[in-house]
């Protein structure tokens, strides 16, 4: 299965990242990136590979400024507007990439700023007759495909979830039954982008899934948003989807369940989520030895990634105790040098990492989908905080029953504790 046939912004960040190197945008600049998450982790590597040296990554969270990432260190943007930023450039691969264009541009900033990926497909920043006229064209295409949607799945009531995540998904299907027997909705469908988003509904129960590809899903969500039919519902826990509870977390730690539990669904505090449970029997089990295989999952989409090397040490760490070691690669990433690329599809990976004994992963959504499976299971974390609260990624994505290990810059590890409790951390040797 190889989910990567679609444009997705990551994608779209290496073609731009080819196309702007090409054509001598980052030449003779000193080069920085805005906003410390896993996306400028990948840019710096682009960078890397390419021999241009980035100066700084520029990011508003104070808990981060001072913090050195892959050899780049975190500076506050204050502090960079006051140097002399003439023959500078700001990458930015970010949803808030209009907020942090504004923001150099009102601090005087001089240099030339590069948009490597359009997260935002709403946006738009002009009043020219073009752009409005595209986007009443789009606006249109979305309730188009309301219309069709409704004929093709008629249903009682419809659950749209908006964005390829598989964590989201499956936070979003944890509460989606309780939710549902609260409002009285006996008859569902549920609306998601990506198969193996569509995988994962179907996991806990679902039949009637639809699937779309992403750009027509936000023409879908903007009709919806213009519309507000009552018989429908985006589940997603950020704005403007959702309540502003999110802004909490500037003050008040939260766990990331709570966000879809209360403020999506607005449910109890101890409503029991449900878990995924009908994985598929895979027919192939790949050289996977009972109990004594080991599949590494090092590939995320929102949670920041390890320093250089770690996954190299991690599958040589598990491979000198006997293990076979094996990467997941369902979205066609590249295997762990040594390792043996495992090409799955969602339904079965449940089984496989259940019979192979253990699993071994930077923090994701495969977290919430095996969550649930018997086996050793062990979550990294990267020694940063969650966007621009104060709080530690450990502490908000903490996996309970895992072990929760954060690395820190130079490959050493810590034992992340309880949820919330992460400045109690000890040393671990693995």
């Amino acid at each position: 299965m190889n989910q990567k046939k679609e444009m997705t912004p990551l994608r779209e960040m290496h073609e731009r990242f080819r196309e702007r190197l090409a054509v001598g945008a980052f030449a003779g600049k000193e080069v920085w990136c805005f906003g410390h998450a896993d996306a400028t982790l990948q840019l710096l590597r682009l960078f890397d590979v390419a021999g241009i040296s980035v100066r700084g990554i520029l990011d508003n969270n104070e808990a981060k400024q001072g913090q050195v990432v892959c050899g780049v260190p975190i500076v506050a943007p204050e502090a960079f507007l006051r140097r002399e930023t003439a023959g500078t450039v700001v990458c930015i691969v970010s949803r808030a990439y209009a907020a942090m264009a504004r923001q150099l541009a009102e601090g005087g900033f001089r240099g030339t700023i590069e948009k490597l990926a359009d997260y935002n497909t709403f946006a738009a920043y002009s009043l020219h007759e073009d752009v409005r006229k595209e986007k009443a064209e789009r606006l249109e295409r979305g309730r188009a495909l309301w219309r069709t949607l409704r004929q093709e799945h008629p249903a009682p009531f419809y659950f749209v979830l908006p964005f390829a995540a598989i964590g989201d998904v499956c936070h979003a299907m944890a509460y989606l039954d309780a939710y549902c027997a609260r409002a009285g909705i006996r008859e569902r469908c549920v609306v998601v982008t990506g198969e193996a988003e569509r995988q994962t509904v179907a996991l806990y129960g679902d039949d009637d899934v639809v699937c779309y590809p992403q750009a027509q899903m936000d023409e879908l969500v903007q009709g919806v948003m213009a519309d507000r039919p009552g018989d429908v519902r985006i589940v997603h826990h950020d704005r403007p989807y959702s309540n502003y509870m999110i802004q909490l977390l500037r003050t008040t730690f939260l766990p990331f369940d709570a966000f879809y539990r209360c403020g999506v669904y607005g449910l109890p505090q101890n409503t029991t989520p449900a878990r995924p449970v009908h994985f598929a029997e895979p027919e192939d089990f790949h050289g996977i030895v009972p109990g004594r295989t080991v599949i590494l999952s090092p590939y995320a989409k929102s949670v920041a990634g390890m320093p250089l090397g770690f996954w190299e040490a991690e599958a040589a760490h598990w491979q000198a105790e006997g293990n076979l070691v094996y990467t997941n690669t369902a979205w066609g990433e590249t295997p762990i040098p040594g390792t043996r690329p495992l090409d799955v599809p969602v339904r079965e990976l449940g089984p496989l990492v259940k019979r192979a004994g253990t699993f071994v992963a930077r923090r994701s959504g495969l977290c919430e989908l095996l969550d649930g499976i018997p086996c050793r299971k062990i979550v990294y974390f990267p020694d940063v905080h969650y966007s621009d609260t104060p709080w530690h990624v450990a502490d908000f994505f903490h996996m309970p029953g895992w072990e929760n290990i954060v690395v820190r810059e130079d490959g050493s590890k810590m034992d992340a504790g309880n949820m919330g409790t992460f400045h109690a951390a000890k040393d671990v040797d693995f």
